[in-house]
């Protein structure tokens, strides 16, 4: 889970390309706690220096899964 996307969200931009975006779907249950891992995400991608648009939501009963764009 959460280990793994962190480590992405920390690498990734050494592999955009200038004017490029990451599409990321990321699920409410990928969180290091009991937080909602949408906001853990965007809060990340905000700290780290990306815009973030929230392009998509699909909620379900146990989980919300949001695609968010990511660009500089």
């Amino acid at each position: 889970g959460r280990v793994v996307l962190e480590e992405f969200l920390n690498c990734f931009k050494q592999h955009l390309n200038p004017g490029g975006i990451l599409l990321l779907l990321n699920s409410s249950r990928s969180s290091s706690d009991e937080e909602n891992g949408n906001v853990e995400t965007r809060r990340k991608l905000d700290t780290i220096g990306f815009k973030v648009e929230q392009l998509a939501v699909k909620r379900f009963f146990f989980e919300e899964l949001v695609v968010f764009k990511t660009f500089k």
